[in-house]
């Protein structure tokens, strides 16, 4: 590899600072990181395919409240049977394996698959699972380890909000018990397993009322055989419940019935679980199904009978996949629960049991159908099937499993796989979107079981074709290629599913709003489009809670966003930490303040001063509850010096299923005024004068927004500003943009960089303090105010501090359109208190 790399990087012609990273595909990945310092020693920087991934993911909005265990990816079986990894844990994890079992929250810190089953399966209950990308945060989140932690991530237009927080010994336990209890899901009403009167149904005349007889997988699949025929495998069929309820009542040695057996090992299990009794009775289950019990000899004449009739070629694998009615249901989704397995038919057909197989001559012995629907069986009692039966109360009488029968696709015909899904909205038209998971070959995307980056492209629907957005290109090929072809290949799909969908849509006529799952291949030799399963995302029901504030730790500062006024958010420059009680937010619960604790910092003059204690022992304490807000107001000072505070916090009404009911003190809006005993000066309109310029003011007020750190995503900002003979040169971070579509934003100062002036004494002054550099941007930024006070930055001289009062100079307000053109302005805000223009 160093070799190779070597001579790649010695080729190519590079502009300075431009640098050759070595990215390990995923067979690569575990080698590189263990020989990561050889390679570093050679000056080969080995970087991981995370570096693709600049923000947060949330591949399933939810809300958790829980301890926090980490966990790595190999690990989570282990740990879930041995109680280390209970059900109401959130999990942290180094990656996410194919399976997890039921858990309260993922957070992973690696990036995971979209439409990946896990990630499906925590859709349909409401788990947040998601991805940290910012270091901060990771390292804050690893320092979380056992301790409770509140996650909530909420799905927004094309990205998610993402909260974490520590909770540690501040949510009281009757209120936890009552929080938590808003999290018991709801019964599932599932169609109970029926009589067919016969073992197998073709495919193709299979409709999503006929899950009670063949399972949800092959009941969907027939609207995909009716609607799209040449694009899905073929021919296909269904083992219906009749097969499965025959070969649960065979008797076992000893004359016990298959299906007593079960019952026996089964009995006394309840929520929550003792994960090794629970473990060990499912292993003697799925042993005593593929060894001890077997299908009878009517029973293999007629499956034998059936997949001949079907015409299966039966020297080809045929593909059995589970199909049961406990998934792919509008309740539940059961996504990756089950397992498939191929099977060859010329093997139970050649009259004897030696190999090789007739399908693989790279098996040394045969791998006969009844061998295959063996396996597909007992994957009914899978470990994490199983948990979710008994979370959810499922009586295991009215359940089993049916099987859906097509050709196989072996891994090297697959040029591509992946899993879409198409959100419908029909409220006063039809509306579509759409987001495709696609992976190179064979590496799967339902079950991922590696960290290669899948491709991820969006689609909205205008009329009949979609309009594409690659938001995210595969770790499997190279720089510049698609797993699929562009855009032909993309196009003919998502025409594909949004077909089937709308033979979906047919048979819910009463459904305003869904999402479909779809899985699909691109196969040799023809380098066919394939859709093999459709079914429905379920969704939560729609509720409303009465939120809950949680006691978070926060860091508070002046807004320098668009409200207010510069002048303001440069007097009342503060700092905050609030102490919170954790409390429910109904009016009951709001006679008295929600702050156990105020601790502020501002300057008076140059000196940096302060309280901290209850609200209660402030002077002049009065607590006020509003209808919108709640009000604590203070006084500080005396005679001229008197100053009157107000902290207004907004009050928080119901919150929806799609929110949660956990809020935290971000989630509120924070207003700090100052109303003054003698005015103050400042710049601004003139009242009856008209335009702008010095006037005087006795009230004030800003916004406090929680400190946010600058991150990746963080846009650096640079500025020069030129007015009077004074040159400004300022550099400054912006926040990261929102996501998705946007009519414009005004972003504001997240953190100050550098500031020079030149012009404003016989020295360049640089500034690099956050008390000294004050922001405020006009609608969409189109106009930018900044305030500049040399003597609050520690680091510039005396000398120039000097020779600025000697000028009668405090500070220097300067605004101008964003960009050049247009008129700006600028004062000399003087140590006397008066404003002269430039």
């Amino acid at each position: 590899v160093a070799e190779w790399f070597e001579i790649v990087r010695a080729m190519i012609q590079r502009r300075p600072g431009v640098e050759a990273l070595y990215l390990p595909t995923f067979e690569q990945s575990a080698v590189a990181r263990e020989h990561g310092d050889w390679f570093a020693a050679r000056g080969i920087p080995v970087s991981p395919a995370s570096r693709w991934v600049v923000g947060d993911e949330c591949y399933s909005p939810g809300w958790a409240l829980g301890r926090m265990v980490f966990v790595p990816g190999g690990e989570i079986g282990a740990a879930y049977r041995e109680a280390r990894l209970r059900p109401d844990d959130v999990l942290l994890t180094d990656q996410v394996p194919s399976e997890v079992p039921p858990l309260a929250g993922i957070v992973t810190l690696t990036p995971a698959t979209p439409n990946s089953h896990v990630a499906l399966l925590s859709q349909s209950f409401g788990i947040p699972f998601v991805y940290v990308a910012d270091e901060v945060m990771r390292n804050r989140v690893q320092a979380w380890t056992n301790q409770e932690v509140m996650i909530r991530a909420v799905a927004e237009f094309e990205g998610c909000h993402l909260s974490l927080e520590a909770v540690d010994g501040v949510v009281d336990p009757l209120i936890r018990a009552e929080i938590l209890a808003l999290k018991v899901p709801p019964p599932l009403n599932l169609p109970t397993k029926g009589v067919t009167g016969q073992i197998s149904l073709p495919a193709d005349t299979l409709r999503p009322s006929d899950m009670g007889r063949v399972g949800g997988k092959a009941a969907n699949f027939g609207v995909l055989r009716r609607r799209i025929p040449d694009n899905t495998p073929a021919p296909a069929l269904a083992l219906t419940f009749d097969l499965w309820d025959g070969y649960m009542d065979q008797a076992l040695a000893g004359g016990i019935p298959l299906k007593t057996a079960i019952r026996d090992r089964l009995a006394g299990m309840a929520w929550p679980p003792d994960m090794a009794a629970v473990q060990s009775a499912l292993e003697e289950i799925r042993e005593i199904i593929t060894e001890d019990a077997d299908f009878s000899t009517v029973q293999r004449a007629a499956v034998l009978k059936a997949l001949q009739d079907a015409g299966l070629n039966a020297n080809r694998p045929i593909r059995f996949r589970s199909s049961t009615n406990v998934e792919d249901g509008e309740q539940f989704s059961g996504a990756g629960l089950y397992d498939s397995f191929s099977g060859c038919l010329a093997d139970e057909l050649d009259g004897d049991g030696s190999g090789p197989s007739h399908c693989d001559a790279t098996e040394e012995k045969e791998r006969g159908v009844f061998r295959a629907l063996r396996k597909v069986y007992a994957s009914f009692y899978n470990d994490n099937a199983y948990l979710e039966r008994l979370r959810h109360g499922v009586d295991e009488n009215g359940v089993g499993m049916a099987v859906l029968v097509h050709p196989s696709t072996p891994d090297e015909f697959e040029l591509a796989n992946g899993v879409g899904t198409l959100e419908v909205s029909k409220d006063g038209g039809r509306y579509v979107n759409g987001t495709l998971v696609t992976q190179a070959g064979a590496v799967s995307v339902t079950n991922p079981d590696s960290t290669a980056i899948p491709e991820k492209v969006t689609a909205f629907f205008f009329g009949p074709s979609p309009s594409l957005t690659l938001e995210r290109k595969s770790s499997l090929v190279p720089l510049g290629g698609r797993v699929m072809d562009w855009e032909s290949d993309y196009q003919n799909l998502l025409t594909l599913l949004n077909q089937s969908a709308i033979s979906y849509e047919a048979e819910f006529p009463s459904k305003k709003r869904f999402t479909l799952d779809f899985e699909y291949k691109k196969e040799l030799p023809d380098r066919r489009l394939v859709v093999r399963q459709i079914r429905e995302v379920p969704t939560l029901p729609e509720r409303t809670f009465t939120p809950w504030l949680l006691a978070t730790t926060n860091r508070y500062e002046v807004f320098q966003g668009e409200q207010g006024d510069l002048i303001a958010k440069h007097r009342l420059k503060s700092q905050w930490a609030f102490r919170l009680r954790t409390t429910g937010l109904k009016d009951a619960d709001l006679g008295r303040s929600l702050y156990t604790h105020l601790e502020g910092t501002w300057l008076e003059g140059t000196n940096q001063t302060g309280f901290g204690g209850p609200p209660e022992q402030l002077p002049g304490y009065t607590f006020r509850r509003g209808s919108e807000f709640l009000s604590e107001a203070w006084s500080q000072g005396a005679g001229n010096g008197r100053r009157e505070l107000e902290l207004r916090t907004s009050r928080i009404g119901q919150t929806s299923s799609r929110e949660g009911p956990l809020v935290t003190l971000a989630d509120h809006r924070l207003e700090l005024s100052v109303k003054y005993a003698v005015a103050q000066p400042t710049l601004g309109y003139l009242p009856g004068i008209g335009g702008f310029g010095p006037t005087n003011t006795t009230m004030e007020y800003v916004q406090l927004a929680p400190v946010t750190p600058v991150t990746a995503e963080s846009l650096k900002q640079e500025r020069t500003l030129q007015v009077g003979g004074v040159e400004v040169r300022t550099s400054f971070w912006w926040p990261a943009p929102p996501k998705g579509a946007s009519a414009g934003y005004t972003a504001h100062a997240q953190a100050w960089i550098t500031t020079r002036i030149k012009g404003l004494a016989s020295g360049e002054i640089v500034l690099r303090n956050e008390w000294s550099q004050t922001y405020q941007p006009g609608h969409h930024n189109f106009f930018e105010e900044f305030l500049f006070e040399p003597r609050l930055d520690p680091g510039v001289s005396d000398e120039i501090l000097a020779e600025l009062a000697a000028s009668n100079v405090k500070a220097l307000v300067i605004g101008a359109p964003n960009g050049g053109g247009g008129d700006g302005y600028a004062y000399v805000w003087g140590v006397d208190g008066t404003f002269r223009k430039l």
